[in-house]
């Protein structure tokens, strides 16, 4: 019995070693029953992925808990890694919380369709946009510090040549008085 019940427990650990260990080689895994995709069409995803710097495996199940295969193959792989089941999808990554998450609200309706490859399509696209179009944080406090750091420093000599310009009239008052 005791041996019946490690078999059991065992089983989604070993299948997740499994899929980690093709993902080694090959970033698109499908699984045994899963249903099968465009594998050309993942793969130009990928590689426009990669060529922003984004490491992006994706997983297809048969069956199966997306979140929880997702959160350990990121873990195993340090990759960022999209996991389909037929009821669900789940991205585990370490690019910036914000980031992704704008890119999924952006790419939900395709990545909840019936058409996979166009849901990983959506998602790398709204990554890459992000990546490349939008000002980062670092940015907008830079810029704004400059920008502060400007007006305080003309702020600064108005008031030195008001004031000399008002001690100027205030003298040749009291001269011609």
């Amino acid at each position: 019995m005791a041996v019946l019940v490690m078999l059991v427990l065992s089983g989604p650990a070993w299948a997740q070693q499994e899929i980690a260990d093709a993902l080694r080689t090959d970033p698109v895994y499908v699984a045994p029953g899963a249903e099968d995709v465009d594998r050309a069409s993942l793969q130009r995803s990928i590689d426009e992925a990669a060529a922003s710097g984004i490491d992006l495996r994706v997983v297809i199940l048969a069956e199966g808990n997306a979140e929880q295969t997702a959160e350990s193959l990121k873990d195993e792989l340090g990759a960022t890694v999209l996991v389909f089941t037929p009821d669900a999808y789940f991205v585990s990554s370490d690019v910036g919380q914000g980031r992704l998450g704008d890119a999924l609200k952006s790419a939900a309706d395709e990545l909840g369709s019936l058409d996979t490859a166009a849901g990983v399509d959506a998602l790398v696209r709204d990554l890459v946009a992000e990546s490349s179009g939008g000002i980062s944080v670092g940015w907008v406090v830079f810029i704004g510090g400059v920008v502060l750091l400007v007006v305080g420093i003309g702020g600064r000599m108005w008031e030195v040549r008001t004031r000399a310009s008002r001690q100027a009239r205030r003298r040749e008052r009291r001269r011609t008085e």
